[in-house]
């Protein structure tokens, strides 16, 4: 599924495909590739990585 929302796609998914300018950024097991770092990458702002009910979520305000 291709879905535009981050932290949609960390709900639905358990491997994630990152894209940013038609490239491949990260791939990979969710747990793995959702970290501060990798949202850097692929949106280029500085968004906070958390836990809420046990799964990864990006603070996205």
């Amino acid at each position: 599924m291709i879905l535009h929302d981050i932290n949609q796609s960390i709900y639905f998914s358990d491997k994630i495909i990152g894209l940013a300018g038609g490239k491949v950024i990260v791939e990979g097991e969710l747990e793995e590739v959702i970290t501060e770092e990798s949202i850097y990458a692929l949106y280029g702002i500085d968004l906070k990585v958390a836990r809420v009910d046990g799964r990864k979520f990006v603070l996205t305000v």
